[in-house]
């Protein structure tokens, strides 16, 4: 049985700080045109060879432009890059791990929903209307609310008593090692110890 406080408790390297950084903007990108490419698939019946061929096409056709409705729907996006690499810098990778998880399902778990609910109505049995598109501009602000409700969640997890587990002698807010430290505060995050030597407590 593996117990949690011998869990691997460093903060990313540089690479990996990288991938969490970059994620939520790449993840962005194609977010519209894989629920256009769904929406054809499953409602609309279209082979999924031909869908393919049709999305690629839309990305820069006038009157579709899904590259401009991707950068416009890229702003939650970004702030949660942003917020990931402020995070990662003084975080242990369990931490950034559950909160960039967090922050991605609750921003994709709408705009998944809203992006195909605008699509249906033109490959389902509906007729969709001409000012349809302008939800487009809406939808990314209704997912930053998501997304800091996601981030919430994350940040309530990292704070429960048994994810904060560290090994003895390490700072319980980055996971620093502090053998031999005698300042009472963490030399990587600048977490405070309530006396020297003292076990480093709280985020």
């Amino acid at each position: 049985m593996i117990r949690l406080d011998m869990l691997p408790r460093e903060r990313p390297n540089p690479k990996q700080r990288l991938v969490l950084t970059g994620l939520p903007v790449a993840i962005g990108m194609v977010t519209p045109s894989l629920a256009l490419l769904g929406v054809q698939v499953l409602v609309g019946r279209i082979a999924i060879d031909v869908a393919v061929v049709d999305v690629l096409q839309q990305q820069f056709a006038a009157g579709h432009n899904l590259f401009v409705l991707s950068l416009i729907g890229l702003i939650p996006f970004v702030a949660l890059s942003a917020m990931m690499s402020k995070y990662s810098k003084w975080r242990t990778r369990r931490s950034c791990h559950t909160l960039l998880g967090c922050g991605l399902a609750g921003l994709l778990g709408l705009m998944i929903p809203a992006h195909v609910m605008v699509w249906y109505p033109l490959y389902g049995p509906g007729r969709m209307s001409s000012t349809a598109v302008i939800a487009f501009v809406f939808i990314p602000f209704y997912c930053t609310l998501t997304m800091f409700l996601g981030l919430a969640v994350g940040w309530v997890i990292t704070k429960a008593q048994w994810f904060q587990q560290f090994r003895k002698g390490q700072c319980q807010r980055c996971g620093y090692d502090l053998t031999g430290n005698v300042s009472g505060t963490c030399p990587e995050c600048g977490g405070k110890a309530s006396s020297p030597n003292a076990t480093m407590t709280g985020e």
